[in-house]
């Protein structure tokens, strides 16, 4: 086999072995299922804008996220979606090894969304606006 070739095979070999189970199971990402009474509330993920209720969100499974609602005349609805390391990433011990429970880390496909699908129930604001 020339240099080239096995240069090349041995990149492939790294990078399939850098996949880990998770990631190939799963993704990066998961869906999230968001619904409120009433609807229409509108959804902030960590800060960011991203629709309306009802949804499905599609969120990276790295990490913790705060998820707020938000709905004129309602108290606003703070919920956190927790991250935790899923079954699949410890399918790496069988195969690939360490490579693959590294990238599932830093991937966040070792990791699952708890919970996966949100239901609020928006409380009426007993704020009054001040009357001039």
């Amino acid at each position: 086999m020339g240099k080239g070739l096995s240069h090349l095979v041995l990149c492939v070999l790294c990078i399939l072995m850098s996949v880990g189970c998770g990631t190939a199971f799963n993704g990066e990402r998961q869906d999230v299922v968001v619904n409120s009474i009433p609807p229409g509330a509108e959804i902030w993920v960590d800060g960011t804008a991203s629709g309306r209720t009802p949804a499905i969100l599609t969120i990276r499974r790295y990490g913790d996220h705060t998820l707020r609602l938000v709905k004129d005349g309602f108290a606003d609805t703070t919920v956190t979606i927790s991250s935790s390391v899923n079954g699949e990433f410890f399918l790496n011990i069988l195969y690939p090894g360490l490579l693959g429970c590294a990238g599932d880390l830093m991937t966040g496909g070792g990791s699952s969304l708890s919970p996966d699908r949100v239901f609020v129930d928006l409380v009426r604001s007993t704020k009054q606006e001040d009357e001039h």
